[in-house]
């Protein structure tokens, strides 16, 4: 089977340093999964800081400041959305 040659679009191209280091990543999912920098930290081998550091590089690294969004207050809102449900369960 062949397949066409489609130029890339160079102004849409996202580069491997334009993406967050997996580090970062790692640390967002544990503290997202845990709701917590510190249990996340424990599952990690880190420390709470490291773990808040790594997310605050994460923030920078996407562009939080341009938008107002701020990864940890993301984590803090849905912490408090899933309290809320398990009272209502």
């Amino acid at each position: 089977m062949r397949t066409k040659n489609v130029k890339s679009n160079t102004t849409n191209a996202i580069s491997r340093q334009d993406l967050p280091k997996l580090e970062l990543l790692r640390s967002f999912e544990a503290a997202a999964r845990t709701l917590s920098f510190t249990v996340a930290a424990n599952e990690l081998f880190l420390t709470q800081s490291a773990v808040s550091r790594q997310i605050q590089q994460l923030e920078a690294s996407v562009g939080t400041e341009s938008n107002g969004l701020r990864l940890a207050e993301v984590l803090v809102n849905v912490g408090d959305v899933v309290q809320r449900g398990q009272l209502l369960a």
